[in-house]
């Protein structure tokens, strides 16, 4: 569970974000809500865009280690 704390203008936001860990096949992950998720793409170390999520950086440094990755910031 990681506390995202982040400020837009002069809105302060808290997020409390629960993050889980799944074996999964990825050719077998479809969008179930396509009209909302424009697509859909995986990203290796070193590959992950700048510009999503604020929280994004803090749960990569701590699952860096599962995946094999050194710690990153996106």
């Amino acid at each position: 569970m990681a506390n995202v704390r982040r400020t837009s203008g002069e809105v302060a936001t808290h997020w409390v974000s629960m993050q889980f860990a799944v074996l999964i096949e990825p050719f077998e992950v479809t969008l179930s809500e396509p009209d909302r998720i424009g697509n859909l793409t995986w990203f290796g170390e070193g590959d992950v865009p700048a510009g999503l999520h604020p929280a994004l950086p803090g749960l990569l440094d701590r699952v860096a280690p599962h995946l094999g990755w050194s710690a990153t910031r996106a």
